[in-house]
């Protein structure tokens, strides 16, 4: 279509699309304290299933009230809870509610909280929605804005019971936390459909790039709490620890080394 393409990581005449920030990725999970510790750390691919959990309030700072969905159709649509699919998971084809939340459970136990927020757009071309996105979008690793962004962060704590001969890990608690950032035009009555159906295009393309890095991070979040889980029981609870933290930074590592690569491949396609 004529001023859209998608070299790389997804584009609108120009614009360069779609990154999971590494700006929340922590290198390395600070020391574990033990017995009984906890630590912040980060996400491995294939999607988990999700059921659906009641939100607890308080459980997370929401942002103030965003304008109403980017979703698809030029990006208009509406505001509340995120559509989510039959277990409990987002909907890929879903609409995207700018102050919309999900919350679920994977089946290893891993709780994730995932969170909308857009930024407006103006404009009734291309070129200038290009302009606004390039201006007004997420900041990630170049000076001009990405139309889009996700950003996520584990935390991860467990409880250590120790006797006169070992030291061993008795639970694990791993919580994800998603946020995505997308674009929210305000459309303008009478905007061609030359620009409409480029711009909706575009937009689903961006959605499912964002979502890929979610379901990677998931994915991450599960290999930690099953990595953890399997530790085994050391002499004492200082051994213990040193296993623990070398244990998520290995986990870690390899969930942003596929986050990396899903990005190169994308934009390998350009």
């Amino acid at each position: 279509m004529k001023g859209l393409r998608f070299p790389a990581v997804l584009m609108l005449a120009g614009l360069v699309l779609g990154a999971c920030t590494g700006a929340v990725h922590v290198a390395a999970p600070p020391p574990h304290a033990s017995p009984g510790g906890s630590a912040s750390a980060d996400p491995s691919p294939s999607p988990s299933i999700y059921s659906p959990v009641p939100h607890s309030p308080g459980v997370h700072s929401s942002a103030s009230p965003l304008p109403p969905t980017a979703g698809t159709g030029g990006g208009q649509g509406g505001s509340g809870s995120q559509s989510q699919g039959p277990s409990g998971d987002i909907a890929d084809d879903g609409p995207i509610h700018c102050a919309g939340t999900t919350d679920g459970t994977t089946e290893r136990g891993v709780s994730v909280h995932t969170r909308f927020t857009c930024y407006e757009i103006h404009g009734s071309t291309l070129s200038q929605l290009n302009a606004q996105m390039a201006k007004l979008g997420p900041k990630v690793d170049t000076s001009n804005g990405h139309a889009a962004a996700t950003k996520w962060r584990i935390i991860w704590s467990d409880s250590t019971e120790a006797s006169a001969t070992q030291c061993k890990i008795t639970s694990v608690n791993v919580r994800l936390t998603i946020v995505f950032e997308f674009p929210h035009w305000q459309r303008p009555a009478g905007v061609s459909s030359s620009v409409t159906q480029p711009y909706a295009s575009f937009l689903n393309d961006v959605r499912t790039h964002e979502y890929t890095h979610r379901k990677i991070a998931i994915a991450g979040a599960d290999d930690l709490q099953k990595a953890l889980s399997r530790i085994p029981p050391k002499p004492n609870c200082n051994g213990l620890t040193k296993v623990t933290n070398d244990t998520a930074k290995r986990v870690i590592d390899k969930s942003k080394a596929e986050q990396n690569a899903f990005d190169a491949a994308e934009a390998a396609k350009g």
